[in-house]
């Protein structure tokens, strides 16, 4: 008998694989539950409509970019830039990882919020990343973290569109170079 986890991981894959093909908005809860090869009570159980899987969706990949903002968190003895390298290589590692699901959620039959609430959760990010130092002013570093967080997202949107002429590993580390000259150098 399959578990909750498994039935709402077979909801998530469903409605994933439904999104490549057609808009989220356009999921019918009967073609999610045939696909998922579940009941539409069974579905309801656990969630409410498409809307609804696809923002737990979206949440447990945030969730998963919080262990990204964890590194930060516990590793504040380290030398503030060594520190927000290691960051940087953690959070490209991770999108690295949740290729598909951003190529999803960040194209065209996304949710269109889903690029907003990523930008926002990359500015609080960078925001934390101020170095302890004064070595810029309060504007100068408002500034610096809008520009990254604002061309991480244009380097996503581009990397949704060309993901296969680029090697994973070579996409981390030039996500990793494209982060850190902005703000650390």
């Amino acid at each position: 008998m399959s578990t909750g986890t498994g039935i709402k991981d077979r909801i998530f894959v469903s409605m994933m694989t439904l999104m490549e093909t057609k808009p989220f908005h356009e999921v019918k809860i009967t073609e999610l539950c045939g696909l998922a090869k579940i009941s539409r009570s069974t579905f309801y159980v656990y969630f409410d409509s498409v809307y609804d899987v696809l923002q737990k969706i979206e949440d447990e990949f945030f969730n998963g970019l919080l262990g990204s903002e964890s590194f930060l968190r516990s590793n504040e003895d380290v030398y503030w830039p060594e520190r927000a390298r290691g960051l940087s290589m953690v959070t490209a590692l991770y999108l690295s990882k949740h290729r598909k699901t951003i190529q999803l959620l960040l194209g065209e039959n996304g949710d269109k919020s889903f690029e907003a609430r990523l930008t926002n959760r990359c500015r609080l990010i960078f925001n934390d990343l101020r170095p302890p130092k004064k070595t810029c002013s309060a504007l100068e570093w408002k500034l610096r973290c809008e520009y990254s967080s604002c061309g991480l997202i244009g380097l996503l949107k581009w990397w949704c569109k060309y993901a296969d002429d680029i090697a994973p590993d070579e996409w981390t580390i030039l996500v990793h170079k494209c982060l850190s000259n902005p703000i650390f150098d």
